[in-house]
Order: structure tokens, then C-alpha cells, then sequence
């Protein structure tokens, strides 16, 4: 009788892939990786690995699966929280801290780097890269309309839009450092951090229609009249 296979074996199993995965498509490019590579990488047989996933694809998508159980779990664990300066350390000191570990975090954003480029061209990749982002920015919504019910953000601002920007910090610090590996990731936080519960600004005081997209746009040469209204 052959030996059951746990599922223990199993996880550990793609868990050897997708690392294998990860540092490939970080040498050497996505649409430059293939199948082969990642199978001499995790150390396995060709046949092996398209018993786990028969494609790079399948590997992304399985990528892309861990990234959002990670996410559920870090705005889980948050969202109790009823400070929502608290809240917004939290999730920031989860998902910032992982650029502590250099050489994980640079595979990461080199990979990341990649799929987004990759996007632009393979709708499959589009795909899987555009639902990962839904779910952060689904979550990252919810958390800034509870925060303006509250009444600590403002509620008149498009707390989907507020979701962008937030996640917008993240992606483009991945980018950045690519560009900077030398960049102070702690001292970047503390910035964002500042600007989002308000110890950024010392200037002086600033009413509400001075910050709509609408009427600056009017405003600035070369914006037709209304391109941007009712933006808030």
C-alpha cells in the first residue's frame, strides 16, 4: 500500500514552489521564467510541479490567494480596534514591518514590480493582480467608512478614494525602493502616518474649499472649466 500523503507534506510541498516561484520571477522577469526554472529551483521534477500547478498562471493565482489571507488576517485583527489613529499604526506597522526583512521584501517588490508591467499585456495576469488589489482596497474602504461614521475622517471625502491613496503609499514605497533600496522605511511611515492623523501640517489654517480637486483644477492654467467637478 503506498504511504498516505498528509496534508502537512502537501502545503509543504507548494510552499517549496511558490518560494522557488518567487525567486525566479525576481531574477529574471515573469514572462522570462519558465516551468523548467522553477522545477530546477524547488529542486523537483518537471512532472512534480504540474501536479501542483500547471502553470505559471496557476502559480500566481495561488500567490495572489496568500497575499489576500495575510491582508484578511492583519484588518482582522485591527478592526476591533476603536481608536482609529490606533487602527491606522496597526495596520501600518503589519504591512510596512515586512520591508524589514531586505532581501524578502526586495524578491517581493521586484516581483510585484514585474506582474503590474506583466498586467499591462497578459489579461490572465490582469486579472489575478487587479483582484488582489479589489480586496485590499474593499477592506481598506470599509475600514475608512467606519472611521467617518465615527467621526474622525471626514465624511464628505470618497472614503473609496481615501482607499487609493492609502494603498497607493504602499505600492509606490515597493516601487521605491526598488529605485532607493536605501530609503528609511520607518522614517517614510512616520510621514504617511503624519499626513493621515494630522501632525503633518503647521501652515496656516486651511478651509475645506481649498483642498477640493474641483476648484483647484479651475483654478490651475490650462484645466477646462469643470474637468473635475464634483470631485471630493
Amino acid at each position: 500500500m503506498a504511504p498516505r500523503v498528509t496534508e502537512a507534506h502537501l502545503e509543504a510541498r507548494r510552499r517549496q514552489i511558490l518560494d522557488a516561484a518567487t525567486t525566479c520571477f525576481a531574477r529574471q522577469g515573469f514572462h522570462q521564467t519558465t516551468m523548467h526554472a522553477i522545477a530546477a529551483e524547488a529542486d523537483l521534477s518537471a512532472g512534480a510541479l504540474y501536479r501542483y500547478y500547471p502553470g505559471k498562471a496557476d502559480i500566481i493565482k495561488a500567490m495572489a490567494e496568500e497575499d489576500r489571507d495575510r491582508s484578511a488576517q492583519v484588518f482582522a485583527a485591527a478592526v476591533p480596534l476603536t481608536d482609529t489613529a490606533g487602527l491606522l499604526r496597526e495596520l501600518a506597522a503589519a504591512f510596512f514591518g515586512r520591508f524589514d526583512d531586505l532581501r524578502s521584501a526586495a524578491n517581493t517588490s521586484a516581483v510585484d514590480i514585474d506582474l503590474w508591467a506583466e498586467s499591462i499585456r497578459n489579461d490572465d495576469v490582469r486579472v489575478v493582480m487587479r483582484e488582489s488589489v479589489d480586496t485590499g482596497l474593499a477592506q481598506m474602504t470599509a475600514v475608512v467608512q467606519t472611521a467617518q461614521a465615527r467621526g474622525d475622517i471626514d465624511a464628505e471625502l470618497s472614503a473609496q478614494s481615501i482607499a487609493h491613496v492609502l494603498v497607493s503609499a504602499y505600492m509606490g514605497l515597493e516601487v521605491q525602493r526598488v529605485l532607493f533600496p536605501e530609503i528609511d522605511v520607518r522614517s517614510y511611515v512616520e510621514a504617511l502616518l503624519a499626513m493621515v492623523v494630522g501632525r503633518f501640517w503647521h501652515g496656516r489654517e486651511v478651509g475645506a474649499e481649498e483642498t477640493r480637486a474641483d476648484a483647484r483644477a479651475e483654478a490651475a492654467s490650462g484645466w477646462p472649466q469643470g474637468g473635475l467637478a464634483g470631485v471630493r
